[in-house]
């Protein structure tokens, strides 16, 4: 039976639209193609998630649930289709920062012909109580980063990029640290003030930071990366560092700095802690279980084009 294709647009991704300009791109594959697809246009948050889930139902073939905006939404697309043999996650990046599609090397996601003779790869996820984790949960200071950003962010001139760069500043000017107790694979524990933690199966957050260098999104692991608590003045001399992933190369950083590679996290004793699930904020209370969750889903990788097609793409935008 021919598989299905299911576009799920966010208007509200991006700037200027960006999403819904895209969709008669969509239109115009879906028509040259002739696949049997269509498209979904979310009403509201949350809204992916259970359309999704809705479909996935009662499918009967192979089907492929694109995510069109931003890492939110891809979370929120691979949270409906997890656990449904007949279903995998692709992705159009459309949002501000798109962070989860870096973790996968040198791909042009937006590459509608690419994506249409793209495969799966199968990759892990981070389970945290009753939802799935795709890229990164960052708590603490970085999430209060992801907290104060949506402040910023519609800001007219102000790119994504800029908007994180900005509320990184802005952040810094509230309380740096708070205690957090984590326990690792039932063996590692680790009590102090944290500045952050980081548990992840992608590699980047805020648009341009490298917090994870060492995560592989298809290991069987997650990487944890917990930062005692610094100074205003060591945070600014260590920003540059975290942002390109050189801050557990750093001498000066060294006591600080603390990297894991393991299967299960335990935050045990949260008290109104703020976190960030893949771009979507909120805060942690009591004791919260981070599981790995290994070869849980099929993510569409677009096809490599040859020299040959890109020269002629190149032509094409030229010309056109």
């Amino acid at each position: 039976m021919k598989e299905k294709f299911v576009f799920v647009v966010n208007p509200k991704a991006g700037k200027n639209n960006s999403a819904v300009s895209f969709i008669s791109k969509i239109k115009a594959a879906i028509k040259a193609y002739e696949l049997d697809g269509e498209i979904y246009i979310t009403r509201c948050g949350g809204d992916a998630k259970e359309f999704v889930k809705s479909c996935c139902e009662n499918l009967d073939r192979p089907t492929r649930f694109y995510a069109c905006g931003g890492d939110g939404t891809i979370n929120e697309v691979i949270n409906g289709a997890v656990g449904t043999p007949l279903a995998t996650v692709g992705i159009l990046p459309l949002g501000s920062g798109n962070d989860y599609i870096k973790s996968f090397g040198d791909v042009d996601f937006l590459d509608l012909d690419a994506q249409i003779n793209g495969a799966p790869l199968t990759v892990d996820l981070i389970k945290v109580n009753d939802r799935y984790v795709a890229n990164m949960c960052n708590i603490g200071f970085d999430a209060s980063v992801a907290h104060n950003f949506v402040k910023f962010k519609s800001a007219p001139g102000v790119s994504g990029k800029m908007a994180y760069t900005i509320s990184v500043f802005y952040t810094l000017m509230s309380k740096l640290a708070r205690p957090m107790h984590i326990i690792l694979d039932d063996e590692t524990e680790i009590y102090d003030e944290m500045l952050l933690c980081s548990i992840s199966k992608g590699i980047y957050c805020g648009g341009q930071y490298k917090t994870a260098p060492r995560a592989d999104l298809t290991d069987g692991f997650m990487d944890v990366c917990p930062i005692k608590k610094l100074t205003r003045l060591q945070f600014i001399n260590f920003i540059g560092a975290y942002k390109e992933g050189r801050h557990f190369d750093e001498p000066a950083m060294q006591k600080y700095v603390a990297y894991h590679k393991c299967k299960k996290a335990v935050i045990k004793g949260a008290s109104h802690l703020p976190v960030c699930f893949d771009g979507d904020t909120a805060f942690l209370d009591g004791t919260v279980t981070f599981e790995l969750c290994e070869k849980a889903l099929g993510i569409i990788i677009p096809a490599k084009a040859t020299e040959a097609e890109k020269e002629i793409k190149k032509e094409a935008a030229e010309i056109f």
